[in-house]
């Protein structure tokens, strides 16, 4: 199963920024005299044991949708001819409260081995947790931020030619935007999960997994905001391939607001070695 990419952007609330500048926070007195420093470890310490964002390093993989993004998704992609494949995060850890992340995917038309490499990159700056986060469920707050998705302008070219493009070599051409992707920013919640727990073990930070949810967001080159009473998540995971079993116990470890909501996930199917695939054929 795969994803277009601008959906993941608006549905699930994805953190990315460009790949050429990272959105992160400036470093500035307060008015009480403190500074940037302390006001991460004030909202850090709001967390159990002091949370320190740096859990989070590595890369993830995208494993899992709710029933909803799953179907936006069926209906995009039909309408597009337009596939994502081996939707990954590489995670990097900037303080206790800040994450860098940097996206990649391989997009593909139906049918054909033309394909391009896609690239975003972003920041989570983690929020004191509002009344909705659990947080003896290893629930977080997050600030998110994104934008505008960049491709190699010889290879988006020849991408959208239907490898008819008789550009220069890709290697010398540059980045270029997607047209129609925005730069975005949400509020969003993270739960980590260890997927050996038992339901109801709060214990392990083993954490495998990832559930990322959230039913706002608003682009940053407009005052508009949209607003939906559904709730739009994704599941990340350390490998890209996950055992049924395994997605099945991590679906019985989400936060009980999922279940309350009837709302059902979709487990994906590895795209990964299908990506790699199609980028040796194109090579070829």
């Amino acid at each position: 199963m795969k994803f277009i990419l601008t959906q993941i952007s608006a549905a699930i609330l994805a953190a990315t920024a460009v790949s050429a500048a990272y959105l992160t926070p400036r470093q500035e007195a307060t008015p009480d005299g403190g500074n940037q420093d302390q006001n991460q470890n004030q909202t850090s310490q709001q967390y159990p044991e002091g949370f320190d964002a740096g859990v989070l390093n590595g890369t993830w993989y995208l494993t899992g949708a709710t029933q909803n993004v799953w179907n936006a998704y069926e209906l995009l992609s039909q309408k597009m001819n337009l596939n994502i494949n081996c939707l990954q995060f590489n995670v990097t850890g900037t303080s206790n409260t800040t994450l860098d992340v940097f996206a990649s995917t391989f997009l593909s038309k139906n049918g054909t081995n033309i394909g391009v490499n896609a690239t975003v990159a972003g920041a989570f700056i983690l929020q004191s947790p509002d009344s909705q986060t659990n947080v003896s469920n290893h629930e977080f707050y997050w600030d998110a931020f994104a934008s505008q998705v960049y491709v190699n302008k010889a290879q988006w070219e020849n991408f959208t030619s239907n490898g008819q493009s008789t550009s220069s070599n890709s290697s010398e051409s540059g980045s270029t935007v997607i047209p129609g992707t925005r730069p975005m920013e949400a509020s969003i919640y993270t739960q980590l999960i260890d997927s050996n727990a038992q339901p109801g073990s709060n214990e392990s930070t083993n954490y495998d997994t990832v559930f990322i949810w959230g039913s706002q967001f608003k682009t940053l080159d407009t005052s508009a905001q949209k607003r939906a009473d559904d709730i739009y998540g994704i599941i990340l995971s350390k490998t890209s391939n996950v055992a049924d079993d395994t997605f099945n116990k991590t679906i019985n470890l989400l936060p009980p607001a999922i279940a309350a909501s009837n709302t059902s996930v979709v487990k994906l199917n590895d795209t990964c070695s299908l990506e790699n695939s199609d980028q040796q054929q194109q090579q070829q």
